[in-house]
């Protein structure tokens, strides 16, 4: 008899977990583990980390397999908190779907010039590492080129990352950099004194393993802000006064010269009555024209570059007299 129950009992509980099975499969609502680092969360902004270097993310609610997201690369300046910096962008970033990264780089002496040579190399290669390694990262397809908005110290990172890396990028917002490098070898076009990175590309080889690439940099958009009372000599490093100017504004007016000399799209804005910050105006437009060229048709390159190689095309042969 009690052989009998117990068979009894055991067939109860093995119908009652065969149920409980059942209901699983159909969507029954039993705990899972708690979200892991790792995990993949819309409309909340969350802390990750790539090679040792951590950044804040934000993937937008309106995210889709079936649509591929552009990403906002925003990158703060000296004394900034990631999360300060992402607070106003990350609304931003929902409204125009995008995905939304924010670098937490921890920057020295930027007036010192190797300091910057160490900083910005190792941070614009963190970058197009990252770049690399998101699309394995994420369910959702990611475009290829960026778009990249950086302020003071984040600045010059913005440009020189789209100098370094063009390839990557789809347009810069670079709003009251102290430096820039400017996209020439020497310093006058007939040749002169060789600038050497971060004044020029003379040796951009050295610090991202390919020479400067004038075609693709052409295909980068470069916006250019910078508040018309920043204006202090004692604000900025010595090292570029004779090439770019001893202000802020003279830097932000030589480098946009330079690339329109070069041929690249570029937009100069200097902000009335602002000084070294940003304001809401400065971060609008510098919004407004990264939304534009992410809307906007690729320029084609000039015609004498092959878009391949990125190199002059040879000349057409000179016709043969029939």
């Amino acid at each position: 008899m009690s052989r009998l129950r117990s068979a009894a009992i055991a067939f109860g509980l093995l119908a009652v977990l065969t149920a409980f099975w059942h209901l699983g499969l159909q969507g029954f609502p039993f705990a899972g583990p708690a979200p892991g680092p790792g995990s993949i969360t819309k409309g909340v902004l969350t802390s990750q980390q790539e090679a040792g270097v951590g950044y804040l993310r934000y993937i937008p609610t309106s995210a889709s397999p079936n649509h591929p997201l552009t990403v906002l690369v925003a990158i703060h300046g000296m004394g900034a908190k990631a999360e300060d910096f992402a607070a106003w962008f990350t609304p931003q970033t929902e409204a125009n779907g995008w995905l939304l990264i924010v670098p937490r780089f921890t920057y020295g002496d930027w007036k010192q010039t190797d300091t910057l040579k160490a900083e910005d190399r190792a941070d614009s290669a963190w970058l197009d590492s990252l770049m690399l390694a998101l699309p394995g990262k994420l369910p959702f397809p990611i475009r290829h080129k960026v778009l990249v908005y950086g302020f003071s110290r984040g600045a010059q990172v913005a440009h020189r990352f789209a100098l370094m890396y063009p390839e990557r990028v789809l347009a810069v917002a670079s709003m009251s950099a102290g430096t820039y490098t400017l996209p020439v070898a020497t310093s006058t076009p007939a040749g002169g004194i060789p600038l050497e990175f971060p004044v020029g590309v003379a040796d951009l080889q050295r610090y991202c393993g390919k020479p400067f690439d004038p075609a693709s940099v052409r295909q980068v958009s470069f916006w250019i802000g910078v508040g018309d009372r920043d204006n202090s000599p004692g604000d900025v490093p010595q090292s570029w006064d004779q090439y770019i100017g001893d202000t802020r504004v003279e830097r932000a007016k030589a480098f946009a010269k330079a690339m329109e000399n070069l041929g690249a799209p570029v937009r100069l804005e200097i902000i009335p009555g602002l000084g070294h910050g940003e304001s809401a105006q400065s971060r609008a437009d510098s919004l407004a024209f990264l939304r534009q060229q992410e809307s906007a048709p690729p320029a084609p390159l000039p015609p004498t570059f092959d878009a391949l190689e990125g190199e002059p095309s040879p000349a057409p042969p000179p016709a043969v007299p029939r």
